[in-house]
């Protein structure tokens, strides 16, 4: 493999290793990320679907304010 796309862009490779690099932005909920292989005379593998599932961060509770006034519960 010369070269990887992901959703259609090149990711970035450095020769010599075995992994590649792109970033892509998640919509949450679930994300359908298409990997196609490239390689060095330009012939493509057929693509590969990966889905990905992007979940909102719950958000921690807020503390409440403590009570100022001594003379209510």
């Amino acid at each position: 493999t010369s070269s990887l796309l992901v959703n259609g862009r090149k990711a970035t490779y450095e020769p010599g290793k075995t992994d590649f690099e792109i970033e892509v932005t998640l919509e949450q909920g679930e994300n359908l990320i298409s990997l196609q292989a490239v390689d060095a005379e330009g012939n493509t593998s057929k693509k590969t679907f990966l889905k990905v599932y992007s979940f909102k961060k719950a958000e921690e509770p807020k503390d409440e304010p403590e009570n100022q006034n001594p003379d209510l519960p």
